[in-house]
Order: C-alpha cells, then sequence, then structure tokens
C-alpha cells in the first residue's frame, strides 16, 4: 500500500513538473526577449521521460528508484527557469541557478565566436577583464547579438563591438555603411520582370539605398532579383561558388554562394550587407 502510495506520489509530481516544463517553454518560444539553452533542456527532459518509462515497467516499484527519478525530473524540467537571459533595449538578466545579474550594453569591451566539433558554435560578450559570458545552442541568438550591437552603436558614437568582424554573417549586425552612387558605371539591363507570383525558395533578400535584392532558387536555376526585375541567372545541376551581380542607380549590386564556407550573400559595391549560412 505505501509503495502504491509513494507511485502515485511520484506521477503526481512527474505530471507537475512536465506540464510547467512544457508551459515554460512555449511561452519562451513565443517570447522573442529570451534565451535559454535548448540543448540541454532537451537532454534534461528526455532523461526524465526515460525515469518515467522505467518507473512505469518495473515491478515492484523500488522506493529509490523513484526517489533518483524524481531528483532527475525536477531539475530537468525547471531548467529553463534556473538558467537564462531575458535582454531588454538597455540591458540583460542573466539567470543562474534563480540568482539573476544585470549586464548593460554600454559596459561590452569586446566580443568572440568560436566553433568546434564538441563545443558547437559559441558566442560570447566580454565586460572588461575577467567577466564574459559564453552562450552556445540558445534560443533567439540573433535577434540578441542584433540588439546588443545596435544598443552598442548608440551608445558609442556608432562604432562596432571589437570582434564583430568573427561572427558568421556580421553584416547582418554590422551597420554597413554604403557610398555614394557612381554614376559613371554603366546602367545593367534587366533580362525580364520577375514573376513573384511563382514560389521559390529565398536564399536571401536584403535592402539597401531603397532598392530590394532577392536571391532566390527554383527549378530551372537561381535568379538574381533587383527591384522585381530578374538581372541574372546561375543555371547549374551542382551549385558551386560563384556571384552575379548588375549596375543599378550608380550602386554595383551582387549576390551569390562561397561553397567554402556555406554562406549566400549579397553585396553593394564590394561591402557585405546581408550573408546566410545554408544547409541545403
Amino acid at each position: 500500500m505505501k509503495y502504491q502510495i509513494v507511485n502515485l506520489l511520484f506521477y503526481v509530481i512527474e505530471i507537475i513538473t512536465i506540464i510547467s516544463g512544457i508551459s515554460f517553454v512555449v511561452y519562451h518560444m513565443r517570447n522573442k526577449n529570451i534565451m535559454f539553452r535548448y540543448d540541454i533542456f532537451l537532454f534534461c527532459f528526455l532523461c526524465s521521460l526515460t525515469s518515467v518509462l522505467i518507473v512505469a515497467v518495473e515491478k515492484p516499484v523500488s522506493p529509490l528508484l523513484i526517489c533518483l527519478g524524481i531528483l532527475i525530473i525536477i531539475p530537468s524540467n525547471l531548467f529553463p527557469i534556473m538558467f537564462n537571459t531575458i535582454f531588454y533595449e538597455d540591458y540583460f538578466i542573466k539567470t543562474t541557478f534563480f540568482f539573476k545579474k544585470n549586464y548593460y550594453y554600454k559596459d561590452i569591451t569586446s566580443c568572440g565566436y568560436a566553433y568546434g566539433y564538441k563545443i558547437g558554435h559559441i558566442f560570447s560578450f566580454s565586460f572588461g577583464r575577467f567577466i564574459e559570458i559564453r552562450y552556445t545552442a540558445v534560443t533567439n541568438r540573433k535577434r540578441f547579438i542584433a540588439l546588443a550591437c545596435k544598443n552598442y552603436r548608440k551608445l558609442h558614437n556608432g562604432e562596432e563591438i571589437p570582434g564583430l568582424e568573427a561572427f558568421p554573417g556580421y553584416a547582418n549586425f554590422a551597420e554597413v555603411k554604403i557610398p555614394e552612387p557612381d554614376f559613371s558605371l554603366s546602367e545593367s539591363t534587366p533580362i525580364r520582370p520577375a514573376d513573384m507570383t511563382v514560389r521559390k525558395r529565398i536564399l536571401i533578400e536584403s535592402e539597401a539605398d531603397s532598392h530590394k535584392i532577392i536571391y532566390r532558387a527554383g527549378l530551372h536555376g537561381n535568379e538574381f532579383i533587383i527591384d522585381g526585375y530578374v538581372y541574372g541567372e546561375y543555371k547549374k545541376f551542382f551549385e558551386t561558388s560563384h556571384e552575379l551581380s548588375a549596375n543599378v542607380s550608380g550602386h554595383k549590386f551582387a549576390a551569390g554562394f562561397d561553397s567554402k564556407t556555406a554562406q549566400s550573400y549579397i553585396t553593394v559595391d564590394d561591402r557585405i550587407i546581408a550573408s546566410k549560412t545554408r544547409y541545403i
């Protein structure tokens, strides 16, 4: 009888913690101003579900096994609450074991990026000599970096965070200054109007100097589109490094793909204004 009570208690705690864990994740996945380590959360969550299956299969139920399951379940489902980062316009709050600390964008001294087979993608912000905050496999990472860079520029007379160029696709976060148009460039002639009603996969898109640039993939090749007109096409079965360019309104626009870095990119006057990692 006492084993049944303990078993029932285990399932009650399990249901409560799993519901709280799922509700937290769903709520904060919809909240664009929070980051947490989704890889560790998924690992812990799978461990908690495994413990449930073990307890459900084990007959008779061992009290030691139930206690062990409870010790796994509670921290796994509370992990996103214990470790997260909530960012606002001027500062962000980092929570570690429920202890919260505020960090201000104006105090950032440098940023960095590293990649390794075992460590994965890691980006970090340094605050002075000893404080460094490292992130890997977190939600809303790009939004957080973009907000930090935007506020740093605003508070430091337009300067970029030192080390920003180490980030893949740093042009998405940096403020790229486009030079004045050079009207001596011969104007390129479009091939045809782009059929925007046809659904095609957009590889990368951006805006610069009131022009809309789109590089998209279709069944018969890639199209380089500026302001609704096709200025270039790339037709090959196997896609290798390439670049398509056109002169429009005194600027040289270009889009292409770098197979070494697996990046699609858009440039204006040889300055990268947008880049994106391609997996397929």
